[in-house]
């Protein structure tokens, strides 16, 4: 089994994009979730537009993925899901500077999700068209379910689905679904420093040697204090699976190996 990426999500206007940058050449696995806010206000784990320019300019070459939610926060209402359906420009310009693009729409009412279900494909389609390297992730759960049918004739490098029951929750879980043949999958559910080898050997025995999947973090990576704790959790987690993948690599039949470093980030 390959792990793909390792993506922490939750960076905001409390973390430095330099330490991002940093612990990404030590750990070229890790992939950095950023939470979509169109504004500059001040939002937990979703960083400003000035952050975001930040982090651009100094995390060129990391692995790197914007998600888009519907959301509510204290000075109104975020429809990214439903923006980017209804093909609005802006939310088009700010996901062109990330590898891929993942859409949350585990909290939307059932009816909402098969309202959009059609635009969705629709403006999926025509982003893969002007960038064909650009990955869409798409929550798989009972909310998606009329959805995810409609994106099967897309490329397959083209779309990863995301096993997640808990809706972003960091509800533990050790009971994960085999993933795709053709589809690049991630699992989610309470991943942290207490159970990142626990939860790998188990996904170990149900996904297929040779097939290549992704880990989600974000609640269990924080501090008590709602902050991304990059000095313990974070660094814990990925020496965590480096390890475990060094060890790996001596046996005759590796069973876990993570992505190498790519050469954007050896020439960087």
């Amino acid at each position: 089994m390959e792990l793909q990426y390792c993506t922490i999500t939750g960076a905001d206007n409390e973390t430095d994009p330099a330490r991002l940058a940093e612990t990404s050449v030590r750990r070229p696995f890790v992939e950095w979730g950023i939470s979509y806010n169109p504004t500059n206000d001040i939002i937990p784990r979703r960083p400003t537009q000035e952050w975001v320019r930040r982090f651009l300019d100094k995390c060129p070459h990391v692995n790197k993925a914007i998600h888009l939610s519907n959301y509510h926060y204290d000075h109104g209402d975020v429809q990214a899901v439903s923006d980017f359906a209804n093909g609005n420009e802006a939310i088009f310009r700010a996901i062109a500077d990330f590898d891929r693009v993942q859409l949350n729409f585990f909290h939307l009412p059932q009816e909402t999700v098969d309202r959009l279900a059609e635009p969705l494909r629709e403006q999926v389609g025509r982003v893969i068209k002007e960038f064909p390297n650009k990955q869409f992730i798409l929550q798989d759960n009972e909310r998606s379910r009329n959805l995810i049918p409609l994106f099967d004739d897309l490329p397959s490098e083209n779309i990863a689905y995301l096993f997640d029951s808990s809706g972003g929750q960091g509800r533990d879980t050790d009971h994960w679904r085999a993933p795709y043949p053709d589809r690049l999958c991630g699992y989610a559910g309470g991943w942290g420093p207490a159970n990142i080898v626990r939860k790998i050997e188990s996904l170990l025995k149900t996904a297929p040697q040779r097939c290549k999947i992704w880990a989600d973090l974000e609640t269990n990576v924080r501090t008590k204090d709602n902050q991304l704790d990059l000095d313990h959790y974070v660094v814990c987690v990925l020496d965590y699976i480096h390890r475990m993948a060094c060890g790996s690599q001596r046996d005759a039949s590796p069973r876990l190996q993570v992505r190498q470093v790519p050469q954007k980030l050896e020439a960087a």
